[in-house]
């Protein structure tokens, strides 16, 4: 890797990213944000606070620069940008690590993104290989955060999370090497940390795991917390790991429903209903709708394989649905 130039001011930094300083410093003063509402997959609401553009753009600046500096640990397999020494860096990398192992502890950090503070930024990016002085760490953590913590929406949030986190996944590894079994395995997935082992977990391990989480300032969701062991189903990052990788039925059981309502009713209507009983924001229209059916079929056979007879009969299906919706299109045009 090509040691990358270091910036020690605000100033050298907006002069080779082509900022405008003095709006820089505005933003930093007074961060904008566009706050609204997204249904969660386990019910209720989350809050998202996206910048409005001028802070995005210099948060993406940001997170271009952090990348060039930022490596990330084996364990973390997720916000990892993509490049040379990390590719492939994904939730079925993550899942791969568990696969057929006999036990397995799920955890998730609660509120993860708020649970990082702007202290908390400003003290990792004085850390290497960053090595920012105290005025520089602050300006850029001013820059990424709102109300004194990271924000759920900005750009900058993923890769900031994982530069926190770097001293919390080095003892927990440190934990399981030096006090434990270093033959368990540790993984993250941005809030979401997987153990797993072929013998059982020592004696309170799940206990002393979380001791390490709320001295780091995390606290465990207790409603995702999850141990399985021998001849139980085991998922990690949504992905079945306990002889081979899969999905969860409901996965194969939506989209079937899906492409059968589209051959029965149309796609327009599928379309239509898919929106509504999902809450999904706006589906642009049905050549729309199409590719975000292909990206289910394509995230399957990444993780069963493309060869599979399921994935590619899926895959003429939809293919079918959209040849005929674009027949009738063409007969009603004329």
């Amino acid at each position: 890797m090509n040691n990358p130039i270091k910036y020690n001011s605000l100033d050298s930094f907006c002069e080779a990213y082509r900022i405008d300083i003095l709006r820089c410093m505005e933003l930093m003063s007074n961060p904008k944000y566009t706050t609204f509402q997204i249904p969660k997959k386990s019910g209720g609401k989350r809050t998202i606070e996206s910048p409005e553009p001028d802070l995005k753009s210099v948060q993406l600046a940001i997170v271009s620069y952090l990348n060039k500096l930022y490596q990330a640990p084996d364990q973390v397999h997720g916000f990892v940008k993509n490049g040379p020494f990390f590719s492939n860096r994904n939730n079925l990398s993550n899942a791969t690590s568990h696969l057929k192992k006999a036990y397995l502890l799920n955890l998730d950090i609660k509120d993860f993104f708020h649970a990082i503070s702007t202290k908390k930024v400003v003290s990792a990016l004085q850390l290497e290989p960053f090595g920012f002085t105290y005025e520089m760490a602050v300006q850029f953590a001013l820059l990424c955060t709102i109300d004194g913590r990271l924000p759920m929406g900005a750009p900058s949030s993923p890769l900031l999370s994982n530069i926190v986190c770097r001293h919390l996944d080095f003892r927990m590894q440190q934990l399981l090497e030096s006090h434990l079994n270093s033959s368990i395995i540790y993984t993250r997935y941005a809030d979401d940390l997987s153990f797993s082992s072929h013998t059982p977990f020592p004696i309170f391990f799940d206990q002393l795991v979380m001791e390490l989480l709320w001295k780091e300032g995390f606290e465990v969701n207790p409603k995702k917390y999850r141990m399985a062991g021998p001849h139980q189903a085991k998922y990690v990052t949504g992905i079945k790991v306990n002889q081979k990788m899969n999905l969860d039925r409901r996965y194969y059981r939506l989209l079937r429903a899906i492409l059968h309502d589209a051959e029965t009713n149309g796609l327009t209507h599928a379309m239509q209903n898919y929106a509504r009983k999902n809450q999904h924001k706006a589906i642009a229209n049905e050549q729309h709708f199409v590719r975000i059916l292909l990206g289910k079929i394509r995230y399957m056979a990444r993780v069963k394989g493309e060869q599979t007879p399921n994935c590619y009969n899926t895959f003429l299906r939809l293919k079918a649905v959209y040849k005929t919706f674009n027949l009738n299109r063409s007969s009603t045009s004329t």
